[in-house]
């Protein structure tokens, strides 16, 4: 592979920035943005799937300690450049499990279960803690309302029952 160099300002904070100036050095083109917003910017990621948003944590990265990145563990020492700008673990096989230790928490292991490929369906264990539930839960509550019942043409007028558990 070559190698390429990029000279960056000292005054430049931002990782999406970073990888904005990246996208330039290798002559790639930005993908062209749609009215809804279909495409994500360009991202940079820990080889753990962390996002990096600083280049603070950028530089922390490149050092080992991890610092700035999410990520508790240290050791990385590589930041992946996605052009989607979404980090998507592979979901490989119905069953298969990546297991994550120390990403949210030192000593936690997160693990993310394929369920099904099509559609793509993933189980994330050990993501949210009780408190951050708590609060998710809180904050859709306004929002909840019980959904509709669609009925086939020829039960229309009739009650809405519940089905029995059988």
């Amino acid at each position: 592979g070559r190698v390429v160099s990029l000279l960056l300002p000292a005054r430049l904070s931002d990782a999406s920035h970073v990888a904005a100036a990246v996208l330039r050095r290798l002559g790639v083109r930005p993908r062209p943005r749609t009215p809804s917003g279909q495409y994500q910017p360009a991202a940079l990621f820990t080889d753990r799937g962390v996002r990096v948003v600083s280049v603070e944590g950028l530089l922390s990265l490149a050092s080992g300690s991890g610092a700035g990145t999410g990520h508790y563990g240290g050791g990385a020492a590589r930041a992946l450049l996605l052009e989607g700008g979404q980090w998507l673990w592979p979901p490989v096989e119905v069953g298969h499990a990546h297991e994550l230790t120390d990403l949210v928490a030192p000593g936690v292991v997160t693990r993310v279960v394929t369920l099904s490929l099509k559609p793509l369906v993933v189980e994330v264990e050990n993501f949210l803690d009780g408190g951050e539930n708590g609060h998710i839960i809180e904050r859709a509550k306004p929002h909840m309302a019980k959904s509709g019942v669609a009925l086939k043409d020829a039960d229309k007028g009739k009650a809405a029952r519940r089905a029995a558990p059988s």
